[in-house]
């Protein structure tokens, strides 16, 4: 005759020795799981230092190419004023012409 909680106990025993089986094989692989985890993060540490180091430069790019357009503008600026001035005295040479035309 079966004991029927004799098979259930069996059954435990056997997962028992199953989930030891499993935490050994886990312990077996673990150093290579975390040195294969630390490398994984050197790699991806090495790739922001150089994604850092890359924006640092083109920030600086930007920055002188900012400071080349300011200072262009400020030149295109000045040479607008000279041709205001230069059409200002044009205008003005036109009306003393025309003023001594009429004379």
């Amino acid at each position: 005759m079966e004991n029927p909680g004799g098979g259930a106990a069996a059954d435990d025993n056997k997962a028992g020795d199953s989930s030891v089986a499993d935490y050994g094989a886990f312990e077996a692989v673990l150093p290579t799981a975390l040195g294969t985890l630390t490398e994984s993060l050197r790699g991806l540490t090495a790739e922001y230092g150089s994604a850092v180091s890359d924006l640092r430069s083109l920030r600086q790019e930007m920055q002188e190419d900012t400071r080349a357009r300011v200072q262009h503008s400020k030149e295109l600026e000045q040479e607008l004023t000279r041709y205001d001035q230069m059409i200002a005295l044009y205008m003005k040479s036109v009306q003393d012409l025309r003023r001594n035309a009429e004379l």
